[in-house]
């Protein structure tokens, strides 16, 4: 009995971490509790961003069509008012797309930062 005890405290030495400095723990800590920050930071700015996006597109929609009927009512030439919201909606559709994107962009920040 005394002999395995000798050997679980031979094993257990073995065992004993030296840290490389004093303060090591309390670093490895604040960043631990920096990049936790950093999670939840991007969490709301996500949320904000999508509320943003949803907002803007429906208030694009909207002033694409005021806009397209203010312009086009005030247009006799038919060729004209027809290129006119062509280019209107085009417009609308190119920044849809593109804010798309930022939004995909931002989704897997936040997916590559929740899997770290």
């Amino acid at each position: 009995m005394e002999e395995n005890k000798d050997k679980f405290k031979e094993i257990m030495s073995m065992a004993k971490l030296d840290l490389p400095f004093e303060d090591f723990d309390s670093k490895v800590m604040s960043k631990i509790k920096k990049i936790e920050a950093d999670k939840l930071s991007i969490s709301k700015t996500r949320k904000y961003a999508l509320l943003s996006f949803v907002f803007g597109t429906l208030f694009g929609i909207g002033m694409n069509y005021l806009v397209t009927e203010l312009i086009s009512s005030k247009i006799t030439d038919t060729t004209v008012k027809n290129y006119f919201m062509i280019i209107s909606q085009m417009i609308y559709v190119i920044l849809f797309v593109i804010l798309s994107d930022k939004i995909l962009k931002l989704r897997r920040i936040k997916n590559n930062t929740v899997h770290q």
